[in-house]
């Protein structure tokens, strides 16, 4: 936890003072980059590659008009696309095993070899489809579905995880807005599998803050459905683009006791992008607390932490590196272990 209130202090002060000054900031959503657009037209000379990118976002948002700029494209009916993604990367649990260790119990030792996690390298291929359909003057729906491929050559091991959403978005008046999402995954490995879907609805307004920078202030309601229960959750969250081009994101859930199962009471998440070099670093941070499952008559309870960062190494590829750590109260489901990989670009077409 400690290590959360850090890099929260850090990105805090550090990246109102960064130097890069565009408003498509990886990390903000469509909208605040659009409001932060239109607050920079109104406060410089600007030349008419910048009216037609505003003007097209515009429109793509269901805004048929746009900025009225003459000889801008008709955008009414955004095409689907499709995307394919080569991807590599260590994977802690490839074939979804136990921890490699002997459980402890009053009553004896289990311990099942043949039951132990496997961890390697893994090489994937994720494809899939999206798109936009408009329906009024700010009012969209985004949808998308996809599959994830990977293989593990070390062990001789497949992974496959099935994901999918829709999301309707729809300006209510002035920077009001009210959001309705549901997705849905699904993750098949060889010793275990794992299905959930979450239904969300989400209030949001977009507001200026000061020194120049805009935030997007969003409370919202989300229903999670594990295959055995189903959680309530209560989400607030806070995003801020700041003059200098960066972009901080915090966000908090907070969900219903269940008991018998360990499910999430709480979580904090943290969201960064800086630029450096001219190219955008990702810092994301989590901290979830756990509790309510059962082993053998001892109630669970668990702290997850996390740190991942992410960085553009050259053309299409990108590169990440984490580190997770887990601690229970039941020492056996203790553990830390790193992550990195390397990915591409989606192909589009």
């Amino acid at each position: 936890m400690r290590l959360i209130y850090f890099v929260f202090i850090f990105l805090g002060v550090a990246f109102q003072a960064a130097a890069y000054t565009g408003c498509l900031v990886p990390g903000a959503s469509e909208r605040l980059q659009n409001y932060c657009l239109q607050n920079a037209l109104s406060e410089g000379v600007v030349d008419y590659q910048q009216l037609q990118l505003v003007d097209t976002r515009l429109r793509l948002q269901g805004y048929k008009n746009g900025l009225g700029v003459l000889g801008a494209k008709d955008v009414r009916k955004p095409k689907t696309y499709a995307v394919v993604q080569p991807y590599v990367g260590y994977e802690e649990n490839i074939n979804g095993g136990n921890p490699a260790k002997p459980i402890i119990f009053q009553f004896g030792v289990f311990d099942d070899p043949s039951l132990y996690r496997k961890s390697g390298l893994i090489y994937g291929l994720g494809i899939g489809f999206g798109g936009r359909y408009l329906y009024g003057e700010g009012k969209y729906v985004n949808y998308s579905l996809g599959n994830e491929f990977g293989y593990s050559p070390k062990h001789a091991l497949s992974t496959t995880k099935s994901v999918g959403s829709l999301c309707s978005y729809n300006h209510i008046q002035g920077w009001w807005y009210v959001d309705a999402c549901t997705n849905a995954s699904r993750t098949l490995k060889y010793l275990s599998g794992e299905t959930h879907q979450n239904f969300s609805l989400t209030a949001a307004r977009i507001v200026s803050g000061a020194n120049g920078s805009s935030r997007e202030i969003k409370l919202g309601y989300n229903q999670y459905f594990s295959e055995i229960y189903v959680q309530r959750q209560l989400k607030f969250g806070i995003d801020s683009m700041f003059a200098s081009g960066n972009f901080l994101g915090i966000d908090a859930t907070f969900g219903e006791a269940i008991p018998g199962h360990l499910i999430t009471r709480y979580a904090l998440a943290g969201r960064a992008t800086a630029h450096f070099g001219g190219k955008p670093i990702t810092i994301t941070v989590s901290y979830k607390q756990s509790d309510g499952g059962n082993l053998l008559g001892v109630v669970r309870d668990e702290q997850n932490t996390s740190l991942l960062l992410s960085y553009p190494l050259w053309g299409t590829v990108s590169a990440s590196i984490g580190y997770t750590q887990t601690q229970s109260n039941v020492d056996y489901f203790d553990d830390a272990y790193p992550s990195f990989g390397l990915q591409l670009a989606g192909f589009q077409f």
